[in-house]
């Protein structure tokens, strides 16, 4: 061998490997897990577990092998399930968090900091409160032919893309948890009568902790609005005259959303202006014509009406369940921080008022209509 291949070949002996390799044949692959309070001093953790099952014809299937174990903290639960599995626990392919609605009306900190820690788990792991107890909908192992922790995921994933639930992962939750001047909220999911498993709403958080409060129907949706969080898609339906046939019901995408949020003082306490306008496409809609101006210009309004009332209903909610996910006290830190410093923000929060104007736009009335 001359010098010149020698030289070539050289940086192959100097190059490591990856030092922290495991083959996946060695993992427990965790990919649904949910935490349930149990006792004041302890938890119920289960997990589902990714294996497959042989098949005639040599060929497998995915399947779940579903674990539960009690413990003082997430830590003592994990070395449990390790000590009964095949393979060493791993969470990096964790899809899906779930946290009953008892353990989260706690402190929610230990566990998103014990997930954190875990150097092999991926942040884009989604979180969701669950009615009830969470390791029931976990016990499902799997839903409409996917497995658990799979069909969830994708069902978040389909809510945060239609603008129904905001993006949040590990990460997110935490920086937000941390911060005082804005509150937090999480998918809130429900196992129905019917057996159906989907999220109904979102669950309102003051700090670190569940509130108990919810918003549901099409609330999330103009929750997703005031933040000026809407995606690509952002669909509706509203009721927009008295009655309960189908004709009394509107249906219609946010074409366009803009917000500008006003923070005034008077003698030195917030007053806040949501000032808004959307535009929107209509899609089903059985009332008047709308193509004389003046129909238009009445449809408008009285919708405008409508939707402004129920945007200021969440508000209330909000503010009732004294949780400030529109972030008002992050503004307030940032240009007003005299009067910030001044106001006990957890107790006076609730009290501010808080007003929101929305003006509606028919951009597009669709063909017939």
């Amino acid at each position: 061998m001359n010098q010149r291949h020698l030289f070539l070949f050289l940086p192959l002996f100097l190059l490591t490997g990856c030092w922290d390799q495991t083959p996946l044949q060695k993992e427990a692959m965790i990919m649904a897990a949910s935490i349930d309070k149990v006792k004041k001093d302890s938890i119920l953790s289960t997990v589902a577990i990714r294996g497959s099952e042989q098949m005639m014809g040599g060929q497998t299937r995915p399947i779940n092998t579903i674990i539960s174990e009690t413990g003082h903290n997430l830590k003592e639960t994990r070395l449990k399930v390790n000590k009964i599995t095949v393979g060493e626990y791993s969470s990096n392919k964790l899809r899906v968090i779930l946290l009953g609605e008892e353990l989260a009306k706690d402190s929610i900190v230990p566990y998103i900091d014990s997930y954190l820690r875990d150097p092999k788990l991926t942040l884009s792991a989604k979180v969701a409160v669950v009615k009830g107890k969470a390791s029931k909908i976990i016990k499902e192992k799997t839903y409409q032919h996917k497995l658990i922790g799979e069909a969830l995921a994708k069902e978040l994933e389909t809510m945060e893309k239609n603008s129904v639930i905001p993006i949040e992962n590990q990460q997110t939750i935490r920086n937000k948890i941390s911060d005082e001047g804005k509150d937090l909220v999480l998918p809130y999911i429900e196992k129905k009568s019917d057996n159906t498993i989907g999220v109904t709403g979102v669950a309102l958080f003051h700090g670190d902790r569940f509130t108990g409060a919810t918003l549901k129907n099409y609330e999330p949706e103009l929750l997703i609005l005031l933040l000026g969080k809407k995606k690509e898609d952002s669909r509706m339906t509203v009721k927009y005259r008295n009655g309960e046939n189908m004709k009394d019901f509107l249906s219609f995408n946010v074409h366009r959303f803009k917000r500008k949020m006003k923070i005034n003082l008077r003698d030195g306490k917030p007053q806040v202006v949501l000032n808004t306008k959307m535009m929107i496409e209509i899609n089903d809609y059985s009332g008047k014509s709308l193509q004389d101006k003046k129909e238009l210009d009445k449809f408008n309004q009285n919708l405008s009406y409508i939707i402004e009332k129920d945007m200021n209903n969440v508000v209330y909610k909000l503010q009732n369940a004294n949780c400030d996910a529109l972030g008002i006290g992050r503004k307030l830190i940032a240009y007003h921080p005299d009067t910030w410093k001044k106001m006990k923000w957890n107790e006076e929060y609730p009290k501010i008022p808080i007003t929101v104007h929305l003006e509606v736009k028919t951009i597009n009335r669709g063909i017939i209509y």
